[in-house]
């Protein structure tokens, strides 16, 4: 497949180099090259948009692809993607 980077990794989607695009947990313009979404962000379409921040008070691994995958850091409660809220005697997480 002509979308891979250097390594051969398969970070674009496309039928040319010229069409490659960014897969979801990757940033970068068309064609390539793309870089791995920071740790903190997400990014969950195909495409050059931009990688989006992680809820408050909540963090990703890099290349997250989805919004599911910024859980809530530790001393808060929540959904995965949601909102996180401090935990306290009331919390019902």
């Amino acid at each position: 497949t002509p979308c891979v980077d250097a390594t051969g990794t398969a970070l674009f989607q496309g039928v040319s180099s010229s069409s490659c695009r960014c897969l979801p947990g990757f940033t970068g313009t068309a064609g390539g090259p793309c870089e791995m979404c920071p740790a903190g962000t997400y990014k969950n379409v195909v495409g050059e948009a931009q990688c989006f921040s992680c809820p408050e008070n909540a963090w990703s691994s890099g290349g997250a692809s989805s919004l599911a995958e910024c859980t809530c850091l530790d001393g808060f409660g929540g959904v995965d993607g949601g909102e996180c809220l401090i935990c306290g005697d009331n919390a019902d997480f």
